[in-house]
């Protein structure tokens, strides 16, 4: 998982401040989901998920799906990464937004 990550990041050059976004949303998802639990591979579809939501909101030139489909490592389709991404914002009840004193405690 750790080299997943690490391929990911070093191929989108993810700049820190969006992963620490991604990180917040994945905060966000369990504390909103406090019970759910993973099956074998959530780990990667969360933190892809997470990743293409923050990068996309932050960003107008963020990749398509297409392109994290490529940084996957094969192991998502973009029909799968198109779901994850839907579902990850579905989850988060599409509250993307920080505000600044969110963003302050967090970082």
């Amino acid at each position: 998982f750790e080299e997943f990550l690490k391929h990911i990041c070093r191929r989108t050059r993810t700049p820190l401040t969006c992963m620490c976004l991604a990180l917040l949303y994945l905060t966000r998802l369990r504390a909103n989901h406090p019970r759910s639990r993973g099956s074998p591979g959530s780990s990667y579809r969360l933190a892809l998920s997470s990743l293409c939501v923050a990068t996309k909101y932050l960003y107008d030139d963020a990749y398509h799906t297409c392109s994290w489909v490529q940084v996957s490592m094969g192991l998502f389709s973009q029909r799968e990464v198109n779901q994850m991404e839907m579902e990850f914002m579905y989850f988060l009840h599409y509250q993307l937004g920080v505000t600044p004193t969110e963003w302050n405690q967090w970082i």
